[in-house]
């Protein structure tokens, strides 16, 4: 009697094991996630220049999958309706035209100094996105550029300063315009990534010594023959002043 129970239970552990085995066999083999959404996110959707110049604004494309969540390591499809206007250029060329890890994929929209109306597209799988671009060609003038303070003393010439510097953009009628990409240049040091005017038509940005010389400099800002500039004295203590070298003219 022993034997046969003894038997019974090796043939149903026998076969527990290989229903387990047949089942793991037919396990269902998870499906790729497939984009749900898209959409083109531009910081700036009007670009006014100069005759002659070109404007550019940045943006990026977000992609969703079919339960809303980001989705990483897809890829975009980009376009423009009117090539001849502008073109698109991936801010990252080490990602290509991949989305990150919250679906995004960064890009600069660069006119190409002509007037008129463009339409940025992308692409992920079956999903589309569509976005349109004003291009304005406007006689613009400089307004004024302030420098606070105009001179700056540095106690240590290893200590890094900054002074604070206003540049406002005018139309025709003396208007302030937002949203203007000023250009700009200094003969020295170093100056911050600018933003686009606000709307007062002025932008406020930070010129840093880096370690420059002791002298006169100048800032000077806006697009070919449209410009201002201002100066400021940089001194430094006599007893800590830098190496002596010439300020290098950049303008």
């Amino acid at each position: 009697m022993k034997t046969v129970f003894a038997f019974m239970m090796l043939f149903f552990t026998f076969m527990l094991v290989s229903g387990c085995r047949r089942e793991s066999a037919t396990s269902v083999t998870s499906q790729e996630p497939q984009a749900g959404r898209i959409e083109i996110v531009l910081n700036h959707d009007t670009l006014r220049f100069l005759t002659g110049d070109s404007a550019s604004t940045w943006g990026f494309v977000i992609v969703h999958d079919t339960e809303g969540r980001f989705m990483s390591g897809a890829a975009v499809t980009f376009g423009n309706s009117q090539p001849g206007l502008g073109h698109i250029e991936i801010s990252d060329p080490s990602v290509s035209d991949t989305t990150d890890g919250m679906g995004r994929v960064y890009f600069q929209y660069r006119s190409a100094g002509y007037a008129g109306e463009d339409l940025i597209s992308a692409q992920c799988g079956t999903q589309i996105a569509q976005r349109a671009v004003v291009l304005i060609e406007s006689e613009y003038r400089p307004g004024s550029i302030t420098i606070i303070p105009d001179t700056l003393y540095i106690h240590h010439w290893w200590d890094e300063d900054s002074v604070l510097v206003i540049a406002c953009w005018f139309d025709t009628t003396g208007v302030g315009v937002p949203g203007f990409e000023v250009c700009l240049r200094a003969t020295g040091g170093r100056i911050a990534p600018l933003p686009p005017t606000d709307s007062t038509g002025c932008v406020r940005y930070h010129w840093y010594t880096n370690f420059a010389p002791p002298g006169q400099y100048w800032v000077r800002f806006g697009c070919r023959t449209a410009s201002d500039s201002a100066s400021l004295t940089l001194i430094y203590d006599i007893d800590s002043r830098p190496p002596v070298s010439t300020p290098r003219d950049s303008l």
